[in-house]
């Protein structure tokens, strides 16, 4: 199953797919991780790795394209997501292809996942939580099968977005933005992951096939997902001390930022920078 060729038939095979892109869920920017595997050659009997699945978004994607003749094996630390993720897979059916391994990222080699036994390892939005990201690729190599894919999803925050127009007509958002990009920063995350990743694959010794970039835009009529990560990261933001929970008074804020978009008419707002890296492990002898 190694040595897959970037596909050309993208948006035919997404039209079959079942799992939508519902900016409302964890799954932000499912569409672009879609494509990018897609591209990439996932299909059916493939053996995949998602790397920092969390609660299975990525392994639900992936357990859908490899079929029931593929398989699925998605690693975090976090034993209770894992226990979501082997959960979620159960109720979507696709049970009989998903496992997981309980192991951390920056310690892969002591996991035990058996040399060159992966088609493919994909990871969206980990990297940027990972000291050390570039040796957390490099150690991705030795697991891939020759000729075998790395697909990377990442974010980009603040040297590319947000961006508007008229700053003026979204002051809460580019508030919460910034706060929301603080607490990550204190968390030690890197924000510019995504305008790395070209480098940190090329310097894994893969061959880099592909480098995709995607806007997370708002209109007036089409909101996005930040009133959903203010509630998510909300107990990080306390912990940060940079608000207390008193202070962020989320419906109050999610109103204000419903109020600002909404009076926005014809703007667009730029929310988010997505990007996409293919890269393969080159073949023994190259």
């Amino acid at each position: 199953m190694g040595d897959f060729t970037l596909k050309k038939s993208v948006h035919a095979r997404l039209g079959s797919l079942r799992l939508g892109f519902n900016c409302f869920t964890m799954g932000i920017g499912d569409d672009f991780t879609k494509r990018l595997l897609i591209e990439a050659g996932v299909g059916a009997g493939a053996r995949v790795l998602d790397a920092g699945c969390g609660p299975g978004d990525v392994t639900l994607i992936v357990a859908e394209l490899v079929g029931a003749s593929g398989a699925v094996v998605g690693l975090d630390r976090n034993e209770d997501l894992l226990q979501r993720a082997r959960a979620r897979a159960h109720e979507s059916g696709f049970g009989d292809r998903v496992s997981v391994v309980f192991g951390d990222l920056s310690a892969l080699t002591a996991v035990g996942l058996a040399p060159e036994s992966f088609d493919f390892i994909v990871a969206r939005r980990v990297l940027m939580y990972v000291p050390g990201a570039g040796d957390v690729v490099k150690a991705f190599v030795p697991l891939l099968k020759p000729g075998g894919v790395v697909v990377l999803h990442e974010h980009e925050g603040g040297a590319m977005a947000p961006a508007c127009v008229d700053p003026g007509a979204f002051a809460e958002h580019l508030r919460i933005q910034a706060l929301l990009r603080k607490v990550l920063e204190i968390e030690g995350c890197d924000p510019h992951m995504g305008l790395r990743l070209y480098g940190v694959a090329a310097d894994a010794g893969l061959e880099v096939l592909r480098t995709a970039a995607e806007a997370v835009v708002q209109t007036p009529t089409q909101p996005c997902p930040i009133a959903m990560l203010l509630q998510i990261m909300k107990p990080r933001i306390v912990a940060s001390g940079l608000v207390s929970e008193e202070q962020l008074d989320v419906p109050a804020i999610c109103a204000h930022l419903d109020a600002e978009r909404e009076a926005a008419r014809l703007d667009t707002y730029v929310v988010d920078m997505m990007f996409g890296v293919i890269a393969r492990r080159r073949a023994l002898g190259l």
